[in-house]
């Protein structure tokens, strides 16, 4: 359509490793694949990669159909600045898991994959409201929430069928809202994820990210222009051959600040706890934890009688942040407020989930963090 290929069909009968073997449907095949001598499944073990297919991909191809799309569905030059606005006061508040920080929309023909799949898991559902029509909005949300699950450990496995379901929803909802022409490969093959999330798990399992991320440690490696395989090769061989006896300290930077709980009593007291999926700081930004069910900030870590503690003030009021297409508290995801005065303390085993609080517009959002750190 319109001079482009398109894939209209969401629910048709889909292939297997068996029917691809045997070459059940002829238009899609010029012969037999070389791979197919192998004992891999021609279906099931080529998974999908979300990193090209949904970020870079769908993400980055709503941004453009909002902002230089059509003019029904074109969201205009004021509001493109407003929601660039926002993106950048939000800035400050993205916790150090994060390799980039929000940046304007004039500069989406540069963004990176981590930038948008940030955008499309946590800062486009608060930066959007108001800035989208609300068709435009609950149609962006079914992509949101439906990645949201499909890239979460904790929910994948029970929610991976829903979440397939309202991605076909928004699949059948980007033809009428922005032509049949926009249902392009990328855009189709997003009612295919909750598939390969049955068969491979959670989504980041199969994806690109970490090969993504470890080519910028290869390049580190190379410390002249000749030989750069060589290189590499005599370095991870070293790197290998090392064996570290330093033991990294859960508790980090000391200090004797405070605050404490009353009738604490006398303590080590310390301004960062680290684990091996991400580092809570005591700062505005890497400070928000979840506490049992409790969404908390952090505000200080203290050891005692061999004991490690965290010291926290809760939020007293959880709502959720939205409501379409499911209620946002039955996947972790809060509008908080009313922080209480006092100071609690809990065993710092009892962290669950570090969260990314973002506050724009007079609300403030907790979102549980679904990536883990990747500088280990």
């Amino acid at each position: 359509m319109e001079n482009r290929m398109t894939f209209p069909e969401t629910s048709a009968a889909l292939r297997t490793d068996k029917s691809f073997g045997v070459m059940v449907d002829e238009d899609h095949h010029l012969g037999p694949s070389p791979f197919s001598t192998l004992s891999i499944g021609m279906v099931t073990n080529f998974p999908i990669d979300y990193m090209h297919l949904s970020c870079l991909g769908v993400m980055r191809k709503l941004m453009y159909l909002w902002i230089r799309g059509q003019r029904q569905t074109a969201i205009g030059t004021l509001a493109t600045r407003n929601l660039s606005e926002g993106l950048i006061s939000l800035r400050n508040q993205v916790p150090v898991e994060f390799t980039r920080k929000p940046r304007k929309v004039s500069d989406l023909d540069r963004w990176k994959a981590t930038e948008l799949r940030q955008f499309m898991l946590y800062t486009g559902p608060v930066c959007l409201r108001g800035i989208l029509s609300d068709t435009l909005y609950s149609n962006f949300m079914l992509f949101s929430v439906g990645m949201f699950i499909l890239l979460s450990p904790d929910l994948c496995s029970k929610y991976h069928q829903y979440a397939g379901e309202l991605l076909q929803m928004f699949v059948e909802n980007v033809a009428k809202l922005f032509g049949q022409h926009t249902l392009s490969y990328n855009v189709h093959a997003t009612v295919h994820l909750a598939e390969e999330v049955r068969l491979h798990g959670c989504l980041d399992n199969v994806s690109g990210f970490v090969f993504e991320n470890y080519l910028g440690k290869l390049k580190k490696l190379i410390r002249t222009p000749n030989a750069p395989l060589q290189q590499v090769v005599k370095r991870l061989s070293e790197r290998y051959l090392t064996v570290s006896n330093i033991s990294v300290e859960e508790m980090q930077k000391e200090h004797h600040d405070g605050p404490l709980p009353s009738n604490f009593g006398p303590c080590l007291q310390f301004r960062e706890y680290h684990q091996k999926q991400f580092k809570v700081v005591v700062n505005q930004k890497d400070n928000c934890v979840l506490v049992g069910d409790s969404v908390v900030l952090v505000r200080n870590f203290a050891k005692k009688d061999g004991e490690c503690f965290v010291v926290y003030q809760k939020f007293k009021k959880l709502q959720p942040f939205y409501t379409y297409p499911v209620a946002s508290d039955a996947f972790g995801v809060y509008s908080v407020s009313h922080l209480e005065s006092g100071m609690r303390f809990a065993s710092v085993t009892d962290i669950k989930k570090k969260c990314i609080l973002l506050h724009l517009g007079g609300n403030s959002v907790a979102f549980p963090l679904l990536h883990i750190r990747q500088d280990s």
